[in-house]
């Protein structure tokens, strides 16, 4: 279900909070060559981004847009030229997220690339213009007094997640690594905070969690059975997917976009322990739990030949499982975005 929006209005005169808080310069990007800048024409327009969310009040998922929120850096960059940023928390996750893609209430969807590459077989006429992070950690818990020991007890027992989602595919890979499938489980497909509410109510006996929900549970003596450690190719990748219709009138966006969220990163590496208290008070969570889901402060964006491949590989198993209905080329669906392999 499509959840409360969030604006950030990034023309407004807000306080900025890049000064007082060392922010780096956008005179350059990381590597310190010159920033990419707006077209000058391209002017007074609203960029919506969807994004999945247990927290209705969340301002973004991504702890790079968080601190760039947070020190003002969007305002400085997009400000003068009457750009806003609204980020829109969707609870129905990636299903949903590409409903409104293909209605055309969303122009950016930054998601799992799961759902990213489901939207694009479902018809969405999308992009993918970069990723968030290549590593995403999932978690699958139990209650504390549970005598389920391991993934191998979980047959004939009641197991929640989203379908078709990212944490379905890893839930379906930690099964088959124990020698199940998800015929020898109860399925239940419901979201992460319902299958947090069953889990307490027991009215199921396990749930896939990961985000904000997931320090929150084990913190409360929830069990983990299996993580993505154990099944490293089921590991999230965090994509960027974007409406071709954005990207034809937007082109200069996305670079000024990507190179900003590279300023708040490397803020963010020289001052740890802000960061880390940042995305504390933005995520609801405390210090200690957010590093367990983000151990550093590493986001690449670029779409690399082994990234692709892995997206590749995402594919291949929604096809096999039968989520969808073909294979996409998804170098082709990078287009000038993907990075040229390496020469021999």
């Amino acid at each position: 279900m499509h959840t409360r929006t969030h604006r950030l209005a990034v023309f407004a005169g807000t306080t900025l909070l890049a000064a007082s808080l060392a922010a780096p310069t956008l005179a350059q990007d990381a590597s310190g060559a010159a920033a990419p800048t707006l077209d000058p024409a391209d002017t007074g327009y609203t960029v919506r981004i969807g994004f999945p969310s247990g927290n209705r009040q969340a301002t973004a998922n991504s702890p790079a847009d968080i601190w760039a929120q947070h020190l003002g850096l969007f305002d400085q960059v997009f400000g003068a030229a009457g750009i806003t940023l609204q980020y829109e928390p969707f609870l129905g996750a990636g299903p949903a997220i590409n409903e409104a893609l293909i209605g055309g209430s969303l122009d950016i969807a930054a998601y799992a690339d799961t759902a990213g590459v489901l939207g694009k077989t479902a018809g969405a006429e999308t992009t993918l213009v970069a990723i968030d992070d290549d590593g995403t950690g999932a978690w699958l818990v139990v209650r504390e007094a549970s005598d389920v020991q391991s993934v191998a007890d979980l047959r004939g027992r009641s197991v929640a997640t989203i379908k078709a989602t990212f944490p379905h595919r890893f839930l379906l890979t930690v099964l088959e690594a124990n020698g199940l499938t998800e015929d020898d489980i109860v399925f239940q497909n419901l979201s992460l905070p319902d299958s947090e509410v069953a889990l307490e109510a027991e009215q199921i006996d396990a749930a896939v969690t990961l985000g904000q929900g997931a320090p929150r549970l084990l913190d409360r003596g929830y069990r983990v059975i299996a993580d993505v450690s154990e099944v490293p190719e089921a590991a999230g990748i965090g994509v960027f997917a974007a409406t071709d219709a954005f990207l034809e009138a937007h082109p200069s966006f996305f670079p000024v976009y990507l190179a900003t969220r590279d300023q708040a990163i490397a803020w963010a590496n020289a001052n740890v322990d802000e960061a880390y208290q940042i995305l504390a008070e933005s995520l609801q969570l405390t210090p200690e739990q957010v590093q367990l889901l983000y151990p550093d402060f590493d986001f690449p964006s670029q779409l690399t030949p082994e990234i692709l491949a892995r997206i590749q590989a995402t594919d291949q198993f929604l096809v096999d499982q039968g989520l969808a209905p073909q294979a996409i080329d998804v170098v082709a669906w990078a287009g000038e975005h993907a990075e040229a392999p390496a020469a021999p």
